[in-house]
């Protein structure tokens, strides 16, 4: 049963079939993409940071005029 729809396996090898091995490189794609995800935000955070700190900076120096 666990080896259902998993292609065909050999239990004396360990072997339990291709199904299993792409169920894990498909958990290890979608790490790799939540991984890249958090990547990026932090990116736009790190952007918009800077963005909002020049805005802050252009505001201060027209108040100084």
């Amino acid at each position: 049963m666990i080896t259902a729809g998993g292609g065909s396996g050999n239990p004396r090898t360990g072997n339990r079939g291709w199904g299993w091995d792409v169920a894990a490189k498909g958990l290890e794609n979608m790490n790799g993409a939540a991984d890249t995800a958090k990547v990026v935000g932090s990116g736009f955070v790190n952007a918009i940071g800077v963005g909002l700190r020049q805005v802050g900076n252009v505001l201060s120096q027209i108040g100084q005029r």
